[in-house]
């Protein structure tokens, strides 16, 4: 089956609050049977309205904040993962109740693009509504 690459996503706060930060963790594994990966491995990030990125760290990555990308060319053998990226972000005192992100991973020589897209789907409690009386 040849070099496999598979990614997910995590949420890492259990309760996300508009007008909050929070962050998430991507992982990206080959998940095919005997090979290592021979190209440029990219992460892309489609973050929701609402969503603003402030960090993006990652051992061994190479960063783009303005378009969300991660790069990494360094092999990958099958049955393996890179170390993770992680993603702060700060949401807006009007995101929305429920906010979708999607992250995909691509190159490498992958040859299985069914499982190089992650849908990530957060639930976001209502901010604070503080009013002063006088």
């Amino acid at each position: 089956t040849g070099i496999d690459l598979a990614v997910t996503a995590t949420n890492t706060n259990s309760n996300l609050v508009q007008g909050g930060n929070g962050q998430f963790t991507v992982n990206v594994a080959n998940v095919g049977a005997s090979t290592s990966t021979t190209a440029t491995v990219t992460v892309s990030n489609q973050l929701p309205t609402g969503m603003t990125m402030t960090s993006m760290t990652g051992s061994g990555w190479s960063f783009t904040s303005n378009n969300l990308t991660a790069t990494r060319s360094g092999a990958l053998n099958a049955g393996t993962n890179y170390p993770p990226i992680t993603i702060g972000f700060a949401l807006s005192s009007s995101a929305a109740s429920l906010l979708t992100n999607r992250v995909t991973v691509s190159g490498g020589g992958d040859g299985n693009a069914l499982n190089n897209t992650n849908t990530m789907v957060s639930s976001v409690l209502q901010g604070p509504d503080l009013a002063v009386y006088k």
